[in-house]
């Protein structure tokens, strides 16, 4: 017996039953009774079960819902469920169809729908969640009837709550949340007892972390609370802790704490009030600690978080609240010295932080990022300046802080201390207005073996280096040791300089010319050659060492300049092989006089060139074609060398060799004929889940997909990663090509059409549409990415064929701003309450795309310009745009957000003018230790690392730099060449 009530006008469901059976029209016009049934959802649903059937109605096969969906809407639906019997089993996919729907009232309908479980029919099962969190069918037989609910909420491990939040229906998900205080109407007309079994709680065992992440990301705090109170089994109650704690969200956390029966979430509380007090947030440190947070947690974290970043009044309450403030040997003190927080250094020293402690490394801090007046302030209540050897002096010379290196001195540092280690580091860093302070007050230059001398030309620092030489600096001390450090590290100039102030170019037997020469530093090497140097010193080294590193350049230059190699026959091989000598190097192997330890690194080296004629005389000789997992072999299939691929197999090569790398590697690279070569002797085509496939289909090299699919390519593996890479980077002819073969165009929700939109490839969207692909697909994702990404021609093309967003919200008026309909978008910015929610994710947007007129709009509708530590200026400072840049600065922006991340990522881009921009309202050019310089400089954006420098970037990065980028093999030889001689 269903106990859902039936619909009013049961007359009027009556005459529908009588004009759908009539199978006539004209009807309608018989009366006007008969002409309201003609328009009545009662009419369709009465042509619906008609056509149908009752147990084929809602078969996700055969029913309504697959075969005729635009004819049923939500009304139909309603009157539908007016005239059956509701059965989990036949109907549930209306459940679920409605939620993805958002049909609200058809949800309502069934949750309130419940149903009498007669004794005498047997056992009947139902879903219970154990305690590990998996859900059982578990049996239960009553002696008595029970009315129970219609539909299983949890049913197929939530599937209707997973699909609510993946539509973003929140809505539905409360109302899922709610369905356990739904109480049914019974009235018992038998005498025997009956028990109401009321919906389980909503199962949420199964949401995930970025669903909760998301969530949070969206400012659906009152979802989040719901889940937390009305559900079971959520399992990230202590994620929620974490963001809203950091987010200042008070009434959040607060819930949390009140609410929460996750036991794990302690685990993550201190988690929280180490975020709340890193960000200032005053009222939710107070809220943990009256929750009984223990403030000494991990070394008392949260009064090191709070001093490191200044909130004077967290770390007021952390103290008032017992925190140690002599913790991690009194951190909380030394940090805020070295950020500068004058008013938290001077609670901290009236509470008793210890000013000595870590040899008064708060003194030190303080000097090495230039905090004068901390250094002021410290020094006045008792600070040693003398400490660890004048470790203050030191750092604040390294660090180029003259103010600071100044008052040091006045107070009485000693400038000798550590044998004058303060004019080495500056001189080390090319702080030239440091080293003259510190000369002009005594310090010894030839200090160390004149060591500031050989720091600065190790560096390439030509100023400071003409200063310590005029002031007497001992150009021969440590034998001529920084006329070599400069031959060895290319500085041109210096090297010139040092010639003529006296070096010996001779001086360790020609030293600085092998040096120079190993390193590949030809003009250095001309330079020498032309002052006189020895060629052929030291039994030819420097022709030797030149080969040996593969330097073709120099090594030419050399011969050209009457060098050789004399009688080393493995020195005169690798030259051969290195100038491409093929006569003379098969001579040498054949003259049986050379060790053949190295021949099989140069049958890789030659592999890998496509140096054919090498390659056979390697293998001839001996070389091991599987040496280092048959590199050769995989070397030349990325080059595409088909001769030299065809012959290492012949000699055997292993064409499976490192997971068949040579084939997916050319398959990746397009080269058709070494991937017929390598198929054709055996490569496997479906190694690792055929992601060979994905990789040529990411290429978009249309005969090489074609020739991987005729040799048996799955075209659906990998999680049909070919189709999705090929729509994503808009390769049309795969994608066609694919699709001919059989791809599945609905995989994964038509992720291909989401993809193509969202990259923009409106050939591809037209294509995967004309095949069919779901406009729909995901409550209309093709469409929303489209619009996230600003792509106009795509957007409309999309509205045209019937895609569309809801009508409120924040994808409204992404859509209005895209079509250019910025009336619209002001409008609904003014009249759709629910936007404002996302009114700081629409800025951080506009400002990534660059749109001007939408900033200002969202910034003059009340946008926070600080949201998300303040993503907006992030965005635009990231992606180029100079007049959102300062248009936010000028609305407040704090340009030091995130650890001064926007100048950061915008030096990272090679994006000059917002560099300057942003150094001219006052960025940190220093902050994470010159981090901007190092992203500029490693992304090779020289302009971007002058400017830095011209600001007081601190040079001594460079040598890690130049490290970094040799070896990676980044050889950007005008950025190194910059560096070494700023």
């Amino acid at each position: 017996m269903n106990l859902q009530s039936k619909e009013s006008g049961v007359g009027l469901d009556y005459i529908a039953r009588i004009f759908v059976l009539a199978h006539n029209t004209e009807l309608r016009f018989v009366s006007k009774q008969f002409y309201l049934a003609s328009k009545s959802p009662f009419t369709r649903a009465e042509y619906i079960l008609l056509k149908y059937g009752r147990d084929l109605l809602f078969n996700p096969k055969q029913g309504v819902l697959r075969r005729m969906p635009r004819i049923l809407c939500e009304n139909t639906a309603l009157a539908l469920l007016g005239k059956i019997e509701f059965d989990e089993e036949k109907d549930s996919e209306l459940f679920f169809y409605s939620i993805k729907k958002r049909w609200n009232q058809v949800v309502i309908k069934i949750l309130n729908t419940f149903i009498v479980k007669d004794p005498n029919r047997g056992v009947f099962e139902y879903s219970n969640t154990s305690e590990n969190g998996e859900n059982n069918a578990e049996a239960a037989e009553y002696k008595v009837p029970a009315v129970m609910p219609a539909i299983d909420i949890n049913k197929f491990n939530g599937k209707a709550v997973e699909l609510a939040l993946k539509l973003n229906n929140f809505e539905t998900i409360r109302l899922l949340l709610f369905a356990h205080k739904i109480i049914p109407s019974y009235k018992n007309t038998s005498p025997e007892p009956y028990e109401i079994i009321a919906h389980k709680r909503l199962d949420l065992s199964h949401i995930s972390y970025f669903e909760v992440y998301e969530l949070l990301g969206k400012g659906q705090t009152g979802i989040i609370k719901l889940l937390i109170c009305e559900g079971e089994n959520f399992k990230n109650t202590y994620l929620v802790l974490d963001r809203e704690s950091e987010k200042n969200r008070l009434e959040v956390v607060k819930h949390v704490l009140e609410n929460s029966v996750d036991n794990d979430i302690w685990d993550f509380f201190y988690d929280g009030l180490g975020w709340a007090s890193q960000k200032g947030h005053f009222e939710v440190v107070k809220l943990f600690i009256d929750y009984g947070a223990d403030v000494h947690y991990n070394d008392d974290c949260a009064l090191r978080d709070a001093s490191e970043w200044g909130h004077l009044e967290v770390v007021k309450l952390l103290l008032d609240n017992g925190a140690n403030i002599h913790a991690k040997n009194d951190y909380a003190l030394k940090i805020s010295s070295r950020k500068g927080y004058l008013e938290v250094i001077k609670l901290l020293l009236e509470r008793g932080a210890d000013i000595h402690a870590d040899n008064d490394g708060a003194l030190r801090w303080a000097s090495a990022n230039g905090c004068s007046e901390v250094v002021k302030m410290v020094l006045e209540r008792g600070a040693n300046i003398h400490a660890d050897n004048n470790k203050a002096l030191e750092f604040a010379s390294k660090t180029g802080h003259l103010d600071v290196v100044k008052l040091l001195l006045d107070c009485g540092a000693d400038i000798h201390a550590d044998n004058d280690r303060a004019l080495s580091a500056a001189s080390l860093n090319g702080h030239l207005e440091v080293v003259k302070l510190l000369l002009d007050r005594g310090a010894d230059i030839h200090a160390d073996n004149d060591l500031p001398l050989i720091e600065a030309s190790s560096v390439g620092h030509v100023e400071v280096i003409k200063l310590l030489l005029d002031r007497g600096a001992d150009i021969h001390a440590d034998n001529d040791l920084s006329f070599k450090y400069a031959a060895f590290n290319g500085h041109l100039e210096i090297v010139e300089m040092l010639l003529d102030r006296g070096a010996d170019i001779h001086i360790g037997d020609n030293d600085a010319l092998v040096l120079a020469s190993e390193q590949g530093n030809l003009d250095v090497v001309k330079l020498l050659l032309d002052r006189g140097v020895n060629i052929h010193a030291q039994d030819n080294e420097v022709l030797k060492r030149t080969v040996s590193a593969s330097r073709v350049e120099v090594a030419k230059y050399l011969i050209e300049h009457g060098a050789d190699v004399g009688s080393d026959r493995n020195a005169s091989f690798a030259l051969a092989c290195l100038l491409g000598n093929l006569e003379e190097a098969k001579h040498i192997l054949e003259s049986g006089e050379i060790i053949y330890h190295e021949i099989d690194r140069f049958l890789i080296w030659a592999s890998q060139r496509g140096k054919l004629d090498l390659v056979k005389m390697f293998l001839d000789h001996g070389a091991n074609v599987h040496a280092d997992e048959d590199r050769a072999l995989r070397g030349a299939s990325e080059k595409g060398y088909f001769e030299v691929v065809k012959l290492l197999l012949e000699w055997g090569a292993d064409v499976h060799a490192d997971d068949d790398y040579a084939l997916m590697i050319a398959s990746q690279e397009g080269h058709y004929e070494v991937i017929k070569l390598l198929l054709g002797r055996g490569a496997d085509v479906h190694v690792d889940g055929d992601s060979v496939l994905g990789g040529a289909s990411f290429d978009g090299n249309v005969e090489v997909v074609g020739l991987l699919l005729d040799c048996g390519a799955d075209v659906d593996a990998e999680d049909h990663s070919a189709l999705r890479n090929a729509s994503e980077w808009g390769h049309i002819e795969v994608v066609k090509l694919l699709l001919d073969r059989g791809a599945d165009i609905h995989a994964n929700d038509d992720v291909a059409l989401k993809l193509a939109s969202e990259q923009g490839h409106l050939n591809v969207v037209k294509l995967l549409l004309g095949r069919g692909a779901d406009i729909h697909a995901m409550d209309n994702q093709a469409l929303k990415g489209a619009v996230s990404y600003f792509r106009v021609e795509i957007a409309e093309y999309l509205v045209e064929h019937g895609a569309e967003v809801s009508s409120d919200g924040s994808a409204s008026f992404k859509l209005a701003c895209v079509l250019g309909n910025l009336e619209k978008a002001k409008h609904i910015l003014e009249t759709v309450e629910s936007i404002h929610p996302q009114i700081d994710k629409l800025l951080g947007w506009a400002s990534v795309h660059g749109k001007v007129d939408l900033v200002k709009m969202l910034l003059d509708h009340g946008a926070n310009v600080h949201a998300d530590e303040d993503r907006a200026l992030r965005n635009a400072s990231e992606s180029g745009h100079i007049e959102v840049v300062k248009l936010l600065l000028d609305h407040g922006a704090n340009i030091h957000a995130y650890n001064e991340c926007p100048l950061s990522i915008a030096a990272l881009n090679g994006h000059v003018e917002i560099v300057e921009i942003l150094l001219d309202r006052g960025a940190d050019v220093h902050a994470g230790e010159d981090h901007a310089l190092r992203n500029a400089s490693e992304s090779g954006h020289l302009e971007v690392v002058k400017l830095l420098l011209d600001h007081g970037a601190d040079v001594r990065v460079q040598k890690e730099v130049i490290s970094a980028m040799n070896n990676k093999k980044r050889h950007r030889d005008d950025m190194i060449g910059y560096l070494v001689n700023y």
